[in-house]
C-alpha cells in the first residue's frame, strides 16, 4: 500500500511542476490555397425526379348531381383581405350558385344520351313504315285472292298457286290457303321457303326459278292465264322464267308492290 501511494504523490507532482512551466507559442499554419468561382445559374443536361406529395392549400366538400370536375367555387373575402373559397359558416342568400362543374363533362353525355333518341326515333320511324308497307302488301294480298276466287267462282277454272316466303311466319293467310286447297279439287297450293324452311318440310327450299316454274305450273302449250304478284325483283324474275319456258307474254299479268330492290 505504501508503494502505491509514492506512486501517485510522485504523478501528481509531476503534474503540478509540468502546469507551471511557461506555456511555448504554437508556430503559425501555412496557408492553404483554394479557388473561387463566381455563381451562375445553369441548365443541367439531364433531368432530376423528385418523389412528393401535391396536397391543396384548401379543401372544400361539395356534393354534386353530376359528376365531372369542379370549374369555379364560390369566392369570399377573408380576414386577410384576400379571396378564398366558401367555408362553412359563410352566409349564402337562396338560389346562389356554390360551384360549378365543367360543362364539357356532362355537355357530352347530353349529347350523346340525343344522339340515341334521333337513332331510336329512327328506327321507330322505319318500323311504322315497314309496317305500313306490311299492311298494304297484305291488302294487295287479299284483294289478289278475292279476284282470284271470284274469277275461279265465275269461270269455274283450276288454279295453281306457287307462294314464296322466307319463313313459315310469313305467309299470310295460311290457314285459308291451306283450308281452301283442302275444300276444292282444282285449287293447288305450293310453298317455297328461301331462308327458313319449317321443320320436316319436303317442298321446295330456293328462291323461285325456271325449273320451279316448269314443275308448278301448267305447259305453254295449254296457255294459261298468268298473274305475278310481289315485289319488284321476284316479279321480274318471275315474269322472265315464264316467258323463257314458252308462255305467251300477252297471258302473263304482273302487279309490283314494295321497294324496288332487295331480294325476296
Amino acid at each position: 500500500m505504501r508503494t502505491t501511494g509514492l506512486i501517485v504523490a510522485i504523478a501528481a507532482l509531476g503534474t503540478l511542476v509540468s502546469s507551471c512551466s511557461k506555456p511555448q507559442a504554437a508556430e503559425p499554419k501555412a496557408a492553404r490555397p483554394v479557388k473561387t468561382q463566381a455563381v451562375t445559374a445553369t441548365t443541367p443536361d439531364y433531368g432530376v425526379r423528385y418523389s412528393a406529395s401535391i396536397e391543396a392549400f384548401e379543401q372544400v366538400t361539395l356534393s354534386f348531381k353530376a359528376s365531372g370536375y369542379v370549374d369555379d367555387l364560390l369566392r369570399r373575402s377573408g380576414a386577410d383581405g384576400r379571396q378564398r373559397a366558401a367555408q362553412a359558416g359563410d352566409r349564402v342568400t337562396k338560389g346562389t350558385v356554390l360551384a360549378r362543374v365543367r360543362q364539357t363533362d356532362y355537355t357530352d353525355r347530353v349529347n350523346q344520351s340525343r344522339a340515341r333518341l334521333a337513332e331510336s326515333e329512327a328506327s321507330v320511324t322505319k318500323a311504322r313504315l315497314d309496317l305500313e308497307r306490311a299492311q298494304a302488301q297484305l291488302e294487295q294480298a287479299r284483294a289478289a285472292a278475292l279476284e282470284t276466287a271470284d274469277v275461279r267462282a265465275r269461270h269455274n277454272v283450276p288454279a295453281r298457286l306457287l307462294y314464296s316466303s322466307r319463313r313459315w311466319d310469313d305467309v299470310i293467310y295460311r290457314g285459308e290457303l291451306a283450308r281452301l286447297a283442302q275444300g276444292d279439287e282444282t285449287l293447288e297450293v305450293a310453298l317455297t321457303f328461301t331462308r327458313e324452311p319449317p321443320r320436316g318440310w319436303t317442298g321446295f327450299r330456293r328462291r323461285i326459278d325456271r325449273m320451279m316454274l316448269a314443275e308448278v305450273a301448267w305447259p305453254p302449250g295449254e296457255r294459261p292465264h298468268v298473274f305475278v304478284c310481289g315485289p319488284t325483283p321476284l316479279v321480274e324474275a318471275a315474269a322472265a322464267g315464264f316467258v323463257e319456258l314458252g308462255h305467251d307474254p300477252a297471258l302473263v299479268k304482273t302487279e309490283r308492290f314494295g321497294p324496288t330492290g332487295g331480294s325476296a
